[in-house]
């Protein structure tokens, strides 16, 4: 009778430890557009077995080239708001953070928790284009040194350049050949011309000669 006993035991044991080991992971996806004037919206999905309560810190880098370039980051504790190197701004604060490629503010900022996870909304506001091959990179740490990181890629545009490289070797292409076939039509035309036959010529001579004309 004491076999089940220890069975459930053994079961809710490996549960817990697979729980333990899964341990703290990040998700994360960029919305909408990324051009000057535009709005666009990180979402990061953050998930503790050990307990939100631990978590200490989110961020939302911009990379270049795997360059940072900005860093949005939070602090689920205080439930604020910053881009790293100025001031935190609680949820809910109309006060703007700003950096080179856009500004957001605490109103522009949601987080919704469900058990174990944390989901977390932030609105961009585009003040310039983010540069093709721009890059998000999410992560969080807790308390116990725990910690979770996701890339994800931003949809950007090739900027117009006025003429792609293809349209110029074509065009290369097309006055070359353009150029060969009206060389090849004008020579064509110096071909066609009537030459003077040198039997005309001597046959005319003998005219001159026979009427007595002048040469």
């Amino acid at each position: 009778m004491r076999r089940p006993a220890a069975t459930i035991l053994l079961v809710a044991s490996t549960v817990m430890l697979l729980a333990a080991t899964k341990g703290l992971t990040v998700k994360g996806a960029v919305e909408g557009d990324l051009t000057k004037g535009s709005t666009a919206t990180l979402r990061i999905h953050v998930t503790d077995p050990q307990g939100l309560e631990r978590l200490q810190e989110i961020r939302a880098t911009l990379l270049l080239r795997n360059i940072p370039i900005v860093v949005v980051g939070y602090s689920p504790t205080f439930r604020a708001i910053t881009v790293v190197g100025g001031a935190f701004v609680h949820l809910g604060s109309p006060q703007v953070l700003s950096s080179s490629f856009f500004h957001t503010s605490g109103r522009d900022v949601t987080e919704t928790i469900v058990g174990d996870r944390l989901d977390l909304a932030i609105r961009l506001h585009l003040i310039q284009d983010l540069p093709a091959g721009t890059q998000f990179g999410f992560s969080a740490s807790d308390s116990l040194g725990a910690s979770g990181s996701f890339t994800a890629d931003a949809s950007v545009p090739q900027p117009p350049t006025g003429f792609s490289w293809g349209f110029v070797l074509t065009l290369v292409l097309a006055v070359f050949l353009l150029g060969g076939f009206v060389g090849s039509l004008f020579a064509s035309r110096r071909l066609n011309r009537p030459r003077a036959s040198i039997y005309d010529v001597i046959r005319q001579r003998i005219e001159q000669e026979r009427t007595g004309a002048p040469a």
